[in-house]
């Protein structure tokens, strides 16, 4: 069910309200980087769709339309905090698909406050 639902959120949900866990681009693609811990026959499959809108984020002008204006910019779930721990995410999930990770425990990401590595 959680992959079904994973693909509903690939095909409907890039979301153009900002990048921020609550209700962006970030919150929904830690929905792939949880699936990679879970589904590890698919974990490339997820770690490359989590990859694909973090590089949608990168793609979209940084000025005014894209981005709401959360009434706290920088904090964990409207602002850019949350996007900077899915983006160190990535970069991890990135880093162990590429086998470079030897000799380090295996990458568990989790939704920040949400779940526990």
């Amino acid at each position: 069910m959680a992959c079904d639902l994973a693909e509903c959120i690939w095909r409907y949900g890039l979301l153009r309200k900002g990048p921020g866990l609550c209700h962006g681009i970030a919150g929904n693609a830690y929905c792939f980087l949880a699936l990679q811990r879970e589904d590890h026959s698919n974990s490339r499959k997820w770690i490359r769709r989590a990859a694909a809108m973090a590089s949608f984020m990168d793609t979209l002008p940084q000025d005014k339309d894209w981005l709401l204006r959360p009434d706290h910019p920088m904090s964990l779930f409207e602002g850019l905090s949350g996007t900077v721990l899915f983006l160190a995410d990535l970069i991890s999930a990135l880093r162990g698909m590429g086998g470079d990770s030897e000799g380090q425990p295996p990458f568990s990401p989790s939704f920040p406050l949400y779940e526990l590595p």
